[in-house]
């Protein structure tokens, strides 16, 4: 639950004004994608603990480094990319993705 709940929150808190979210459940995959800024996140360091593309206090950098945590502790896979405006993340449940994933 916690893995979800941060990826949704993360979505949110990151969207653009008048921005979308949008969650896709389909067999073992889960994937939360959102409208944020138009730069992608660094692949390499967006599951690393504090890593953060702002400078806003809203926000620790843990979330992300959480969810990659409990997704290697689960026997999971998350994933994230970008492109044309949207941020992806994937969670593969007892499977493995392409795309970026931490190396921690």
């Amino acid at each position: 639950r916690i893995l979800v709940t941060n990826l949704v929150k993360n979505a949110v808190r990151h969207t653009v004004k008048k921005g979308r979210v949008e969650v896709l459940i389909r067999d073992k995959m889960l994937q939360i994608s959102n409208t944020g800024r138009e730069k992608a996140l660094d692949p390499d360091k967006v599951f690393h603990r504090f890593y953060k593309e702002s400078d806003s206090t809203a926000s620790t950098g843990l979330g992300l480094a959480i969810v990659q945590s409990i997704a290697d502790s689960s026997a999971c896979t998350v994933g994230y990319d970008y492109a044309l405006g949207v941020h992806r993340f994937v969670v593969i449940f007892g499977n493995s993705i392409s795309g970026s994933r931490s190396n921690q």
